[in-house]
């Protein structure tokens, strides 16, 4: 038990909060897609690209924080803010814009 508390204690010191914070933001990896708008998301990469109204777009992301059911993250220079919803879809919101409600495609 006192190696495991080290260890943890060891990580926060070293990667902040986020090192056991990443559960959720994983699971946005994958293909969203609504009726104006898709997106591929690969974490792992820090990827967030896709096709907004006809427009390609590829993002640097980077992780922000989690807390319930809400992951932020960085897209370039924009915080987009991903709630799981209930039924497994998706909603996004980029720097206090309009909230888009996409579903998942594929993982």
């Amino acid at each position: 038990m006192k190696k495991l508390v080290a260890i943890s204690v060891l990580a926060m010191l070293l990667y902040g909060p986020q090192a056991f914070c990443q559960e959720l933001y994983k699971k946005l990896d994958g293909t969203w897609a609504s009726d104006i708008f898709s997106v591929q998301i690969d974490t792992a990469a820090g990827v967030y690209a896709g096709v907004a109204m006809g427009q390609p777009f590829e993002r640097k992301m980077t992780f922000v924080k989690e807390m319930a059911n809400v992951v932020i993250f960085k897209a370039d220079d924009n915080q987009i803010v991903a709630q799981f919803q209930g039924d497994g879809n998706l909603m996004l919101t980029k720097d206090g814009g309009i909230p888009m409600l996409v579903k998942r495609m594929s993982k």
